[in-house]
């Protein structure tokens, strides 16, 4: 009976939803994050820095998020997603607002960088885990949907940028961008349900986790990966329109980078479902590699 009532209440439609909310919250945080490259070329000649100093705003950015997952996973574990999701709005905001007024711009590497970083630690590895707990047969599809929400914000947010900083100047563009991006995380915090609380398979301890084999390749791999990922896109939208390609058609080769997110995340959902997680993590990791090559070219 405990088996057929776990089964009743996981992948039900209060699931879904948050599945929906997951979605809404990693598109505001990853569309602002991946956002940056077209900010890249303005800020750099306002503060009259150079490629690497200005880059920095985004690697301390994604150091965060990265390294505040941890929290913020632990966060949503105690609290829930609602109150996660808020302090992700919180920051946002903050965190672009304080950008906009930069005078310098160490400002923006903790305003932007911490303000935008904390956002999407609580936008991402909190949703992952929550629209995780809500499902059991169809857990990888769930995931999949919601995690295709980065794909659409990297679609919208470059572009979107590029427009905003073309209309309005770069400042008012990190304005907008916070409070809309902060408004959307207030719709996901209302929208997301906690997970019940069901008995299953007892859950290993994290340093035991931490400590196998398998814990630390993937955790190689995905350092390895993660550094090559993210030099296009920052770098991607300036090195275009040094090439005489306009601001917001150079943004939108990011653009092109969130439509193939969003039909690789849903595919790769399905198709984990069917042959295996640790199967597509290989297949996946093997056609970055192979996709780098066309660079070389």
């Amino acid at each position: 009976s405990m088996t057929s009532h776990r089964s009743l209440v996981l992948d039900a439609a209060p699931g879904w939803l948050t599945v929906g909310a997951a979605f809404v919250a990693m598109a505001a945080v990853f569309g602002v994050a991946y956002s940056f490259g077209a900010f890249f070329a303005p800020m750099a000649a306002e503060f009259g820095a150079g490629s690497g100093t200005t880059s920095l705003v985004f690697s301390i950015t994604a150091c965060c998020w990265f390294l505040l997952g941890s929290l913020s996973g632990g966060a949503v574990d105690r609290l829930g997603p609602r109150p996660v999701l808020l302090a992700g709005a919180v920051a946002l905001a903050a965190g672009l607002l304080v950008t906009s007024a930069a005078e310098r711009l160490w400002v923006a590497y903790l305003g932007y960088g911490i303000g935008v970083g904390l956002a999407v630690a609580c936008g991402y590895v909190p949703m992952v885990a929550t629209v995780g707990a809500w499902f059991d047969r169809r857990r990888a599809l769930a995931v999949g949907v919601a995690v295709a929400g980065i794909g659409i914000g990297t679609l919208a947010g470059a572009p979107l940028a590029a427009y905003l900083i073309e209309r309005h100047g770069w400042r008012s563009a990190f304005v907008l961008l916070g409070l809309g991006g902060a408004a959307l995380l207030v719709v996901a915090a209302c929208v997301a349900r906690r997970p019940p609380t069901t008995a299953g398979a007892p859950q290993r301890a994290l340093r035991e986790v931490a400590r196998t084999r398998e814990f630390r390749l993937m955790y190689v791999a995905t350092f390895f990966a993660s550094t090559a990922v993210f030099v296009p896109l920052v770098f991607l939208p300036a090195s275009a329109a040094a090439r005489g390609v306009e601001p917001v058609t150079a943004a939108g080769l990011i653009g092109a980078v969130g439509v193939a997110s969003v039909a690789g995340r849903l595919a790769i959902g399905a198709l984990a479902d069917r042959i295996g997680r640790m199967a597509t993590f290989r297949a996946c990791y093997a056609l970055i590699g192979a996709s780098f090559l066309v660079w070389l070219a």
